[in-house]
């Protein structure tokens, strides 16, 4: 087309460069003075927010991390409302000194200090659309129902919207997490040992790319690094705003008792445990053996409180199985001989099952979410009683130094051995090498001071060096899970020979490592700007449960 010189009045050369007239909601004046952040409060849609330090929305985000001590009180929070807005915001980065502090949120349950900054956080809890979508692509021709869901939702977004339509997703076993790191860390749900992680069953993933560009990323495309980076790696390569996960039949039912073991019974509880372990054919049936601090009776839960064991037993009615066995013929050796007076039974929805945790992981406090896996085949008493002196050194501890110890607990949760067939078949199919996977720990302090984060730390090392060890006796080495990374555990613990992949990917997508909050890949743009602290070997990385990466 030929462009003919004319004369611009300057009342078009306003139109052309003003904003758009759609704006954003403001909350405060931090725009004011700023480039980046004027240019969300014009860009951005008008159901999308931007609130200032000291704002209601700014303080809401602040006070919505699980852990207190991961909350960094943002300069200004903003709150999109579409994916198009998330990519205003990478567009936004770089104009803004907040951008150099940056994070974005989901849930807000990580541990590993990823998902708050000090300067700009997105909040993506306004994006939160679930969807069954029959016949979806996945990318080679192939078709599969597929759960949708965006970046904002928690697992009672999804539960709630595939509650009796015959589907569901693998989720987590508190319905308040962020399907976020849930589902880039790993995955395990209750159904984990049916259909495997949530991780290994991603089909694609809509990502907004740091430089705003929006992308679909799956298995076939030109994006397969990047796919594979997001299944395990964490969500430091780009925002994620929309997954899709392949479809598992959904159980219509949920069978969930709790166990109070009296202390003259905890080696008896301990030989059944085993046997379950060894002898379990269900893979919807799983129990968790749990060494809590916990009061007398579930009635008396936060009074008297010490380490006491207890047992728990979950069925979920398998939706392809007629003949599955029932609760109590699948539980019965696990119950041989034991008191089981002092228990609390419940039968619901499998929608909400994951409703029942909360009690358990009580909000503002210091908080941990550590453990490594163990080895299907090996597990012993001595394993057993050694963890429980460790919870009991622990507890004492803490209550010598004034703290307080409600809410800390241990859970050895068993897992299906090879998750019923659906593990990936290679260590290097995603970021997380798990061809070979075993029982999960899980070691969850929850305590008031801060002078207390080291003793957390050094009471999850010894737990560690414990599951260590008994890999090491049954001749496996299983990567740690993603999403219970331990401070300072080595990278080759968590990734393996998939470290220097992730390196090279995180270094392609985020070449100046604007994402690095938490735990941080050694790229050469991260090692140069001094953020990355996830080495191979560990060094540098060693961060107290309380301290920003």
């Amino acid at each position: 087309m030929k462009v003919t010189p004319c004369v611009i009045a300057a009342s078009s050369l306003l139109t052309a460069f003003a904003p758009p007239a759609r704006a954003a909601n403001v909350q405060g004046t931090c725009a004011a003075d700023d480039p980046g952040l004027q240019y969300l409060s014009h860009h951005l849609s008008p159901n999308a927010t931007l609130s200032c330090f000291g704002q209601p929305l700014q303080e809401q985000n602040a006070a919505r991390y699980w852990g207190v001590q991961y909350s960094k009180n943002a300069s200004a929070v903003v709150y999109p409302a579409s994916k198009d807005d998330v990519s205003v915001v990478m567009e936004a980065l770089p104009l803004t000194p907040l951008g150099q502090e940056f994070a974005f949120v989901s849930g807000g349950h990580s541990t590993a200090n990823a998902s708050s900054a000090s300067g700009l956080v997105m909040d993506l809890s306004s994006m939160r659309t679930v969807q069954i979508l029959d016949d979806f692509d996945i990318g080679n021709g192939n078709t599969t129902t597929t759960i949708r869901y965006d970046g904002g939702c928690v697992w009672k977004d999804v539960y709630s919207f595939t509650a009796g339509s015959g589907w569901t997703a693998v989720g987590a076993r508190d319905s308040s997490v962020g399907v976020g790191g849930f589902s880039t860390g790993g995955g395990i749900g209750f159904l984990a040992g049916a259909y495997g992680y949530a991780t290994d069953r991603l089909v694609a993933l809509d990502v907004v790319l740091l430089n705003g560009t929006q992308i679909r990323v799956n298995n076939y495309n030109e994006y397969h690094d990047l796919f594979f980076a997001f299944r395990g790696g964490t969500g430091q390569f780009g925002v994620i705003t929309t997954f899709y996960q392949k479809a598992a039949p959904e159980p219509t039912s949920s069978e969930i008792s709790f166990y109070y073991i009296q202390d003259d019974q905890v080696d008896l509880a301990q030989q059944n445990v085993l046997q379950f372990y060894r002898e379990n054919t269900d893979p919807f049936s799983l129990i968790y053996y749990a060494p809590d601090y916990i009061g007398p009776s579930f009635s008396e839960i936060t009074t008297d409180q010490e380490i006491r064991v207890l047992l728990f037993a979950l069925r979920f009615n398998d939706p392809l199985n007629d003949a599955q066995p029932d609760f109590n013929t699948t539980f019965a050796p696990l119950l041989k001989g034991l008191n089981t007076s002092n228990s609390v039974s419940l039968d619901q929805p499998f929608a909400q099952a994951a409703d029942i945790a909360g009690p358990f992981y009580s909000y503002g406090l210091r908080r941990g979410f550590w453990g490594p896996q163990l080895p299907t085949n090996g597990l012993t008493t001595d394993y057993l009683d050694s963890l429980t002196e460790i919870m009991r050194d622990y507890t004492n501890a803490l209550i010598a130094s004034g703290d307080n110890a409600t809410s800390t607990s241990f859970v050895l949760q068993y897992q299906y051995p090879g998750l019923n067939g659906n593990l990936p078949r290679n260590g290097d199919d995603t970021a997380w090498p798990h061809a070979s996977a075993g029982h999960q720990t899980l070691f969850t302090p929850g305590y008031t001071l801060a002078k207390n984060d080291q003793l957390a730390v050094e009471t999850n090392n010894r737990l560690n060096e414990l599951a260590w060890n008994l890999q090491r006796d049954a001749g496996v080495e299983l990567a740690d899970y993603p999403n219970y990374m331990g401070p300072g555990v080595a990278g080759s613990r968590l990734y393996g020979d998939n470290l220097k992949a992730l390196e090279a990917i995180k270094e392609k997508y985020d070449p100046e490592c604007f994402l690095h909050q938490g735990r941080v890949f050694a790229s050469p743009g991260c090692v140069k700007k001094g953020y990355a602290n996830l080495f191979e070997d560990g060094l540098g990385a060693v961060m107290g449960p309380g301290e920003a990466s």
